[in-house]
């Protein structure tokens, strides 16, 4: 009867591995096999699925942010790069090692409202209000696959998400808090993205992603070291998107009015040094005189 029984489940297990076009195993084989199978599918799923949620909890916190819900915001974008952080170590771990993503994902820019607050600082020193929705899509052709070597860019979208979503809270309450952190997401967005600039295979496509994240991480930084009065940062973050010649007109407009407003608040804090040195030259000639 255990006989029979072994025969009858070789026999199933067998059929199975002609879809795979492997034969003539012994049958502790042929179970490792279908087991490791089914394991990897079921890690694909897992992982599709773990996928799916992070897109859902991005798109969601963005619309958070767009209705002044930051709080909420913030949680959502922080369980997505919780959930991004295990997909990593799934594509790292040996089990998974050749499992890839079903679907590639694509990037779309959400402009957030313009600040209600009449006295935020964006109100006239612009900063880069554009978050960023995550979409799946089955075309080669369009978007990126989220891969061990291009995971570093999804780390880029959902931190540069959570660094926005903090920044424009402090610019509602005009800096009444400590903008620290802030810099601090938006240093850890630029790192991500240099995690893999040493691959040269990456698709173009990828390289644009990249660039505009950048460019909007340096912008906002720029805005944070003009309220902190550290004008030398200022320059060095506008100069470094600058030097994009491929910039839209609208954003090397913003740029350049906050490059004017920059070198028009240098010129007076110059102006109020020159003033105060003139003030101690005199009381240091009275002094003198005495």
């Amino acid at each position: 009867k255990t006989s029979r029984r072994k025969c009858s489940i070789k026999k199933v297990v067998l059929e199975h591995l002609k879809t795979w076009k492997i034969r003539n195993l012994p049958l502790t084989s042929c179970f490792c096999f279908l087991i490791w199978k089914i394991e990897k599918t079921n890690l694909q799923e897992n992982q599709n699925t773990m996928m799916q949620q992070i897109f859902d909890k991005n798109n969601a916190a963005v619309e958070h942010v767009c209705h002044g819900r930051y709080k909420e915001a913030r949680k959502a974008f922080k369980a997505a790069l919780l959930l991004h952080g295990l997909v990593v170590e799934q594509q790292a771990s040996k089990i998974n090692d050749n499992i890839k993503s079903a679907a590639n994902i694509q990037l779309e820019t959400c402009p957030i409202p313009e600040s209600t607050n009449a006295t935020s600082p964006s109100l006239s020193f612009y900063m880069y209000r554009h978050a960023f929705l995550i979409s799946t899509s089955e075309d080669d052709s369009s978007g990126f696959a989220v891969t061990e070597t291009s995971s570093a860019c999804l780390t880029a979208v959902l931190t540069f998400n959570l660094s926005l979503a903090y920044h424009i809270e402090c610019d509602f309450e005009c800096y009444a808090s400590n903008p620290v952190r802030v810099l601090e997401f938006y240093k850890r967005t630029l790192k991500a993205i240099q995690m893999d600039s040493l691959n040269k295979k990456r698709p173009l496509r990828e390289s644009c992603y990249r660039a505009t994240i950048a460019m909007g991480a340096f912008m906002n930084m720029g805005a944070i070291f003009y309220e902190e009065g550290k004008l030398e940062k200022v320059e060095n973050c506008f100069g470094m998107i600058l030097k994009n010649k491929e910039l839209e007109v609208s954003i090397r407009d913003n740029v350049l009015t906050n490059l004017f407003l920059l070198q028009e608040r240098m010129a007076e804090e110059r102006q109020i040094e020159l003033c105060k040195e003139q003030e101690r030259k005199l009381k240091l000639k009275e002094l003198e005189e005495e």
